[in-house]
Parts: C-alpha cells; sequence; structure tokens
C-alpha cells in the first residue's frame, strides 16, 4: 500500500488492485456536494470521492460503503492518516445489507461508480478483487444498485453515477425499475470528434432531462487538463 496525493494535503491509499481512477474523479466533480449534503458513496473502494469531497468544501457527512474488506482497508487507512473520522464514516457491508446501511431517507446524494462489465459477459478474472472491482456479480446488479440509492435518499435527493456508454439503455432502466429519473447527462470524450468513453448521469424522482455539452479531457489518464484543474 502507498499514499498517491490528489492535491492539497490528502492522498488517497492505493495498491495493484485499487487506484486513482479517471472515472471516479470525474464523478466526483459531476456529483459537487454542497456543505449541507448528507452523502453516501456505494462501493466507494479506497474512498476516492469522499477524500476528493474533503479536499476543501466538503459536505456536511459523508458515509462511505465498501463491501471488499481489503479495498475497505485502504479506505480507513486514508481516513485514519489525515484524522478524517468526524467528517467521513466507513460502512464495510454490501449495498444491499439493509440492516448495515445508513437509515432509510437520510441521504440528500448518494453516488456510485459501479463495475462496468455485465453478467456473464465473459469470463470472470481469476482475482476476485479484480472481479469485484470491473464485472457485475449479479444479473440484477444494476437493479439493486439503484433500488439500494432510492431507499437512501430524502425526497428531493439525488443519485449520481458514472457508467460506460453502451450500457446507457441498461442504467435508464433500471433507475426507472427503482422510481427515479434521469435529470442530467453528460457524456465523456477524450477529444472533439472521439466516440464517448463515460456518461455521467444524475437522478432524481422528479424532474426533466437536460443533455450537458460533453465533457472533452483531450486526452484519457488521472493527469489530464480536467484532473489538474481538479486539484490545483
Amino acid at each position: 500500500m502507498t499514499f498517491e496525493s490528489i492535491g492539497g494535503t490528502l492522498a488517497v491509499a492505493v495498491d495493484a488492485h485499487c487506484r486513482i481512477s479517471e472515472d471516479g474523479v470525474l464523478l466526483a466533480r459531476f456529483a459537487a456536494p454542497t456543505a449541507t449534503d448528507t452523502v453516501c458513496d456505494l462501493g466507494t473502494g479506497n474512498a476516492l470521492l469522499p477524500l476528493c469531497w474533503c479536499r476543501r468544501d466538503p459536505p456536511a457527512h459523508i458515509t462511505a460503503v465498501e463491501r471488499e474488506a481489503a479495498f475497505a482497508a485502504l479506505a480507513q487507512a486514508a481516513i485514519d492518516r489525515f484524522s478524517l473520522a468526524p467528517r467521513i464514516t466507513l460502512i464495510c457491508a454490501d449495498w444491499n445489507e439493509q440492516e448495515a446501511m445508513p437509515q432509510a431517507g437520510s441521504m440528500t446524494l448518494v453516488t456510485c461508480n459501479p463495475p462496468y462489465f455485465p453478467f456473464g459477459a465473459s469470463r470472470p478474472s481469476p482475482d476476485p478483487l479484480r472481479c469485484a472491482a470491473r464485472q457485475e456479480d449479479d444479473p440484477r446488479m444494476l437493479d439493486k444498485l439503484c433500488a439500494a440509492a432510492t431507499r437512501l435518499l430524502t425526497a428531493d435527493g439525488r443519485f449520481c453515477l458514472c457508467h460506460r456508454p453502451e450500457r446507457l439503455c441498461d442504467v435508464l432502466a433500471a433507475v426507472r425499475e427503482a422510481g427515479l429519473v434521469p435529470r442530467r447527462l453528460q457524456f465523456v470524450q477524450a477529444h472533439d470528434g472521439a466516440a464517448p468513453w463515460l456518461f455521467l448521469l444524475e437522478c432524481a424522482r422528479k424532474g426533466t432531462l437536460r443533455v450537458l455539452p460533453p465533457l472533452i479531457t483531450h486526452k484519457r489518464g488521472t493527469h489530464t487538463a480536467v484532473y489538474k484543474r481538479l486539484y490545483r
């Protein structure tokens, strides 16, 4: 385990299985919690999103949920190193374990950077941690994720997630089934004219969809101009 800086005084604990990801950084930027938000990050991994938010103008409180003990240990290492326990509560549990989760209707913002590859689409990696981070382990994982997010949200709360463009229809179907509607959608491109490689979506119980101009990162990776602007 090592610590990788995200600018300022904070750093994220990383190892071979869980590093800083560009999509996580972009989701943290897109969700943009305010100082009054109570936030729950589902599948937090090494707590990249919560740590990003704590760099400056943090939300009122963050609950970080991670079922993989190895990833949760990375998150806890950073929380302890930077004395963030009053600001971030870590729960090592599956988001389907309702008894372990925060109280229903208590979150103004829920976020998730879920596994991108659908259940059964390819042979699972022999490395269980790599598989957990990349591939769904349940054919209804998206449905269960959106249902868990809906349970946690206040009446006017919002749910933000990122995913691959080829899974957009699956995500929208799961969102609708959970009783939410898409409210903001933004595609991410490496450069002008390139096919999008990611989308960012905000959902809520009511609202109308706004498709935002695409976010152009100019290249791929965690040291793009967009990334550097976030942590300058």
